[in-house]
């Protein structure tokens, strides 16, 4: 038997957590969906180093996130 486990994709992330992505709430709405569903779900390591790198650069978002509220935010996916 296999046994499937939905893996968030980073844009899907992104778009959730930053209110000002034009796509924030269709990504919003898609992890809401997720988290609450029955279906296992998680997100890689590299996953959520791209989305700080991603949401902490100044040349994407003209107010980026910084370092530390981005590891705090996603620490709680680690204890």
């Amino acid at each position: 038997m296999t046994k499937k486990v939905i893996i968030c994709d980073v844009n899907v992330l992104i778009a959730a957590y930053r209110r000002d992505a034009l796509t924030h709430a269709v990504g919003f709405a898609m992890l809401a969906r997720l988290i609450g569903g029955s279906e296992p779900y998680g997100w890689t390591t590299q996953t959520l180093s791209a989305v700080v790198r991603i949401t902490v650069n100044p040349r994407i978002w003209p107010v980026a996130s910084t370092g530390d509220e981005k590891y705090e935010r996603f620490n709680y996916t680690y204890n």
